[in-house]
């Protein structure tokens, strides 16, 4: 939701069902976080608004890919920093 934090979990992406999904919120930040992604996006982003902060994660098998960012309208301030991704 808009202004919150996800923090301290362990996740994983399904064949169809990224590991962690935002969508139409803001001002969010997702930190602290081990999420394994064999077959859908380990963080997806639709539709999303002005700050997202995305820090010190640990992204395993990042297959197709780690991070998507889709259907965005406008500018967005996205710090995506000290993640490590393999």
């Amino acid at each position: 939701g808009n202004n919150t934090t996800l923090s301290g979990f362990n996740m994983a992406s399904t064949p169809e069902v990224p590991g962690i999904a935002a969508t139409n919120v803001s001002n969010f930040t997702i930190k602290d976080n081990r999420i394994t992604s064999e077959f859908a996006p380990a963080i997806a982003f639709t539709n999303i608004n002005d700050k997202a902060t995305v820090t010190n994660n640990t992204i395993q098998n990042s297959s197709p890919t780690a991070f998507s960012l889709n259907s965005n309208s406008g500018a967005i301030d996205l710090d995506f920093t000290r993640n490590t991704v393999t």
